[in-house]
């Protein structure tokens, strides 16, 4: 050195592509003709570590919650993707660019000749947490296709991390090639079985005509219009038992006869009487 205070730059070249989510730290030693003058070691200096953030992404249809999407009637259909990023500077701001990708082709996907992105503005409070992009498109730009998000992570112009997988199922969604009808739910078999109980029924014989109105219908066709046998005897027995004459008492019809005979005999003596004064 041409004075004894002063800096040195070192650089470290090295594949970095593994390193994501991984931290590291440079130890310096200083020696003069072989002797360990100065170093410096320290494996929490953060002056020293070097962090390296990675991301990983999961891509699911908003309306199925899954990597099958669905699309109405060629409505507008979203995709959200959540973010799950490691090692980030918290309290530092980020900014996340995502695109989507045609699996077919391998290229951007495209709508009236602008491709689909999304991009997302964060800061994190932790090093690792996650965050959601959302993709908003037309149904028919998806229809038949399957497509794959690509995120990139920046901090500021400098990209620190990123994840470009075509084939990597998470990242996927798949679509139709037609549109579904938007139909009316049909009724479950439960419900199908539960109307009829709700609903009026059609009147059945049993129904309109109940047994105790039956029969006393048949009794006041087949008894006439005398007092009631106070016995406890069954209806059935009574109607199948009355003869159609109108006297169902025995008792009765003796009474009769001996009022019958005995007014035919006062009859009589009143007569005999009027013969004796004359």
């Amino acid at each position: 050195p041409e004075t004894p205070d002063g800096f040195q730059t070192m650089e470290f070249l090295l594949d970095a592509s593994q390193l994501g989510g991984k931290s590291l730290v440079v130890f310096e030693r200083l020696s003069v003709d072989g002797i360990v003058a100065a170093e410096h070691t320290d494996i929490t200096d953060a002056s020293q570590t070097v962090h390296f953030p990675s991301i990983s992404t999961c891509a699911k249809d908003m309306d199925s919650g899954t990597h099958e999407g669905s699309i109405q009637d060629k409505d507008t259909v979203t995709i959200i993707d959540e973010v799950t990023y490691k090692n980030l500077t918290p309290g530092k701001e980020y900014r996340l660019e995502g695109t989507l990708m045609d699996h077919s082709s391998g290229t951007p996907l495209s709508w009236e000749d602008i491709n689909v992105t999304a991009q997302l503005i964060f800061t994190p409070q932790t090093s690792d947490g996650s965050v959601q992009a959302e993709f908003r498109l037309p149904g028919e730009a998806v229809m038949g296709k399957t497509v794959v998000v690509f995120e990139t992570l920046y901090d500021g112009e400098t990209k620190v991390a990123e994840h470009k997988a075509l084939d990597d199922k998470n990242q996927t969604v798949s679509y139709p090639e037609e549109p579904e009808e938007s139909e009316s739910v049909p009724e479950t078999p439960e419900e199908s079985e539960r109307v009829p109980e709700e609903s009026e029924s059609p009147a059945t014989e049993a129904d309109t005509e109940p047994p105790e109105t039956t029969a006393d219908t048949e009794q006041a066709e087949t008894t006439p219009d005398t007092e009631p046998n106070t016995e406890s005897v069954p209806e059935t027995a009574d109607i199948a038992q009355t003869p159609k004459t109108g006297l169902k008492n025995p008792a009765a019809i003796t009474i009769m006869s001996v009022c019958f005979i005995l007014s035919g005999a006062g009859v009589f003596l009143i007569f005999e009487k009027k013969l004796h004064k004359k």
